[in-house]
């Protein structure tokens, strides 16, 4: 699991043999925000999903599962790289131990 902000937006990438199985989570968006959408961008970069608004994470560990939940002033829209609604929380695995929806 790796965090990481100043994207000016919220991203997660996909858990996969592109990423080492490593969920990288962008979180840049307490203040000014990226206009542009990054799902053009997505499916190069190994982006599951993504969401243009203000937000914080509420993160919780429960043995081999993270719940990742960005929490905004309104209801997150997080979408895929077909600008498909993702379902939330966002679930990652340990690496080994099974299936995530972190695609």
């Amino acid at each position: 699991m790796v965090f990481n902000g100043h994207e000016h937006n919220s991203q997660f990438s996909a858990q996969d043999q592109a990423t080492g199985g490593i969920c990288y989570v962008m979180s840049g968006a307490g203040a000014e925000l990226r206009l542009a959408s990054v799902i053009p961008n997505m499916g190069n970069a190994h982006i599951a999903g993504w969401a243009g608004q203000n937000h914080f994470l509420l993160i919780e560990i429960r043995g081999e599962i993270m719940s990742i939940m960005p929490i905004s002033y309104e209801a997150m829209r997080v979408r895929d790289n077909n600008d498909k609604p993702v379902p939330l929380p966002i679930m990652v695995r340990l690496p080994g131990s099974g299936p995530s929806n972190s695609k």
